[in-house]
């Protein structure tokens, strides 16, 4: 379980630079 100091996701998108975690990166425009 993650600590909310941040919103943080499993994800397995490629883009993330923070595997397993999602950065965001797939959410940028």
């Amino acid at each position: 379980r993650a600590e909310l100091t941040k919103k943080v996701f499993f994800c397995a998108c490629k883009q993330t630079n923070d595997q397993p975690f999602c950065d965001g990166s797939h959410n940028k425009k």
